[in-house]
């Protein structure tokens, strides 16, 4: 009996090194992320695009996914936002360029540089992710003839570009993000 009750006890003390502590590999619960979207605009967007019927307007994954509205100020060369949501998360940015009917007639130069970039970065609140950042073009198009503005801001009138935060701390490219 007392060398079955050994076999026993040593078969238990191999197994334990199998075993792990749950939860380690885990993201815990009170993980947040926070990002920082910065744009620019160049002025001749802008002028191509404000006035009374025309605008660019930004909607964005805010605190914890939700789409949040809202117009570039006329005259406003740079717009910036900082959102902090849970963990894991989703954030990006739905680009809506629409160009002043009138105001087009009304512009006296023969070309313009139509160029909007984007500075994305994000950070979790562990520090495990803490200088991811990612510089995109959203419309880089140089020398666009007066002529050709409204067919250049039509092909990129609604565009969009999104990240997601995965539990296993990775960011990754989403671009097909729903902002409706």
């Amino acid at each position: 009996m007392k060398k079955f009750l050994f076999l026993a006890a040593m078969l238990l003390l191999a197994c334990l090194p199998l075993t792990s502590c749950g939860g380690d590999d885990e993201p815990k619960n009170d993980v947040t992320t926070t990002a920082t979207y910065m744009l620019t605009f160049s002025q001749d967007l802008l002028d191509a695009c404000q006035g009374t019927d025309g605008g660019i307007f930004i909607t964005y994954k805010g605190k914890n996914g939700e789409n949040v509205k809202t117009a570039i100020e006329k005259g406003k060369t740079t717009w910036t936002q900082t959102v902090t949501s849970g963990f894991p998360a989703e954030y990006g940015v739905r680009f809506e360029f629409s160009y002043n009917s009138e105001g087009l007639e009304k512009l006296t130069k023969e070309t313009y540089n139509l160029i909007c970039n984007m500075t994305f970065k994000v950070k979790t609140s562990d520090g495990r992710i803490n200088n991811y950042e990612r510089n995109e073009p959203i419309i880089n198009q140089e020398n666009v003839a007066k002529r050709d503005l409204k067919k250049v801001l039509d092909a990129n009138k609604k565009s969009s570009k999104g990240w997601r935060v995965s539990a296993d701390y990775n960011v990754t490219s989403a671009d097909n993000l729903n902002y409706d």
